[in-house]
């Protein structure tokens, strides 16, 4: 196939001064059919393109998203072809996002089935809401770390539930599930480390700086409130819905520790225990509000 150029000067020579800005460089994404990938995507060029396109986007769900497209251009394995395919339905989703709010009716919770290049719609979510489980963890901020973790929960929760719709066997596998939790942490925790989108030191740094912080005072802090959570909960409470939740929020930061030695090419070792928590006496008020958050009353952990 011959890859026609186009006139990219918008996108990689004009800032984006407010609406001007963003106006010029849609007339340009509109005008564009097929790409040079590799003359705009040029080492000097990259970054302002991605910038000045991912500045179409308002919210940062959507700038994720685009973020995510933009740098699976970069992937070795992906044709030419393909690579245009992506970049076209970069440009489309702009110039939609300016039209009308596109994602509003695009799917419904629970409804994995749209797909665009191969591409489920609920990578976008999974891969916001790791990257601020990233920040919390550096942060050592409980309440967003939580927080954070629940939505993936329920994210994987979906999936594994449309995955597994014909199976009921595989779908009460507790082994099968937590091996597509770590499918799934894996994928898209550092999703772009083997495109050298970043640079590799940068990556190790960062994967080195959470692991630290998981498998430190503040992992073990955290697994430890939710082991106590978990095991009170089972307890205290007859709500099925509930103690499953409870129950998979320690298992899940282990799997963080795992993933990230594994990544760090390290020697496996049997992961420290939790801290012992006992009794309820022994959390914070902070802790205890961090758990409200969670859904998780002070009271169902009582006696």
């Amino acid at each position: 196939m011959n890859v026609n150029s186009c006139s990219t000067s918008s996108v990689t020579q004009q800032g984006l001064p407010g609406d001007n800005g963003k106006n010029s460089l849609l007339s340009s994404l509109r005008k564009t059919s097929n790409i040079n990938i590799f003359n705009i995507f040029s080492k000097n060029r990259e970054k302002k393109v991605c910038n000045d396109i991912k500045s179409l986007f308002e919210n940062k769900e959507d700038k994720e998203y685009a973020s995510f497209l933009l740098k699976r251009i970069k992937d070795p394995k992906n044709s030419l072809n393909k690579k245009i395919e992506i970049f076209l339905e970069i440009k489309n989703r702009a110039i939609k996002k300016h039209q009308k709010n596109f994602y509003k009716n695009e799917y419904k919770d629970g409804e994995i089935s749209f797909y665009v290049n191969d591409i489920p719609i609920y990578e976008k979510k999974i891969i916001s809401v790791l990257n601020e489980i990233k920040k919390s963890a550096k942060t050592e901020n409980k309440d967003m770390f939580l927080k954070n973790l629940k939505i993936l929960i329920e994210e994987i929760d979906k999936e594994w539930s449309i995955k597994n719709k014909d199976n009921e066997k595989e779908l009460l596998d507790h082994g099968a599930r937590r091996e597509f939790n770590r499918e799934i942490i894996t994928r898209y925790l550092f999703p772009f480390a083997s495109e050298k989108v970043i640079e590799e030191q940068e990556q190790e740094q960062e994967q080195e700086q959470i692991l630290n912080k998981m498998e430190g005072a503040f992992g073990k802090r955290l697994r430890g409130i939710m082991e106590f959570t978990a095991y009170k909960v089972g307890k205290n409470v007859e709500d099925p819905a509930l103690i499953s939740a409870a129950h998979k929020y320690q298992p899940l930061m282990e799997d963080f520790i795992i993933i990230l030695r594994e990544k760090l090419k390290k020697e496996e070792k049997i992961i420290d225990k939790p801290e012992h928590i006992s009794t309820l006496k022994q959390l914070t008020k902070s802790e205890r509000d961090t758990l409200l958050k969670i859904k998780i009353h002070s009271s169902v952990l009582e006696n």
